[in-house]
């Protein structure tokens, strides 16, 4: 996962993170994703990662499903392909 976000571009990052994010911060907040309260799904391609979908308690601390946040990210030129490109992808949560 820390590869997919240090590859994303400086658009994609802010887009992403509301925020301009450098390397560190990148790094640092890929080390507790896989950990943090909630749903990662990943979408590889050829077995590299290309895209990410994040579903996340609402709220700092906060641990229930009623309410959430949701983040979906891909990587510049995997954008808007449509479904045949994907076709055969690994689908993995």
């Amino acid at each position: 996962m820390q590869a997919f976000f240090l590859r994303l571009d400086p658009d994609t990052r802010a887009s992403r993170f509301m925020a301009a994010m450098n390397d560190r911060t990148i790094a640092a907040y890929a080390a507790q994703a896989m950990t943090a309260p909630g749903l990662v799904v990943g979408v590889f391609v050829d077995g590299t990662l290309r895209a990410l979908g994040e579903l996340r308690p609402y709220g700092l601390g906060r641990t229930d499903a009623r309410t959430g946040e949701v983040a979906l990210t891909v990587e510049r030129g995997f954008r808007r392909l449509g479904s045949k490109p994907y076709q055969g992808i690994d689908l993995s949560t």
